[in-house]
């Protein structure tokens, strides 16, 4: 929003050395924008948390090195803390209060995943690495731990209004064991309260 310096001068009441203009800018998305996950493309970009407090942004530093998610404090840009590093392609989505990272890492043409991050106060990150546990073990491996496909691939939908639970997409093909097997589904994984 702004207010136009012309049609404040037009007016008859004020002297124009009394006339202050104002722009609002906003650097936080609309609500739709944060319910589906954000391709990160090209060598920079930034996409800030719902409540515009902090801001995910990557980089490669190294033309021959892995690409890097970062989160920083949109106050204190200079305070930053390394979320996770990925080769091939990434998508990454903030959960509604903004205390949770969803980064679907697509690993190789035949390997996605997804990592989970909780970002604690002073921009501690800490990854939550049940979730992806909880999903290879009850989708992509066997009883005794062995791969069942050779192409499996999940990948982080939408969170749900409160936060709690991360719709993932399953999709699985190529059975090792000759069957013609496929999987293909969503479900909803749910984490433990946060504690503040």
């Amino acid at each position: 929003m702004s207010l136009k310096l012309g049609a404040l001068a037009a007016m008859r009441f004020l002297p124009l050395s009394s006339i202050l203009v104002l722009t609002l800018t906003s650097t936080v998305l609309p609500a739709a924008e944060f319910r589906k996950p954000v391709e990160i493309t090209g060598s920079g970009g930034s996409v800030p948390s719902p409540d515009g407090r902090l801001e995910l942004f990557w980089s490669r530093s190294d033309p021959n090195g892995p690409h890097e998610i970062w989160v920083r404090s949109s106050q204190k840009p200079t305070e930053q803390t390394l979320v996770h590093t990925f080769s091939r392609s990434a998508s990454v989505l903030w959960s509604p209060n903004g205390a949770l990272i969803a980064i679907t890492d697509r690993q190789t043409s035949d390997e996605t995943r997804v990592r989970v991050f909780r970002v604690l106060p002073a921009l501690v990150v800490q990854e939550m690495k049940d979730a992806a546990r909880y999903i290879d073990k009850a989708f992509f491996l066997g009883k005794d731990g062995a791969p069942i496909y050779g192409h499996s691939y999940a990948g982080a939908v939408r969170w749900s209004k409160d936060s709690d639970s991360l719709e993932v997409e399953i999709r699985a093909y190529d059975a090792l064991d000759g069957s013609q097997r496929k999987l293909q589904k969503r479900v909803w994984v749910k984490f433990p309260p946060l504690i503040k």
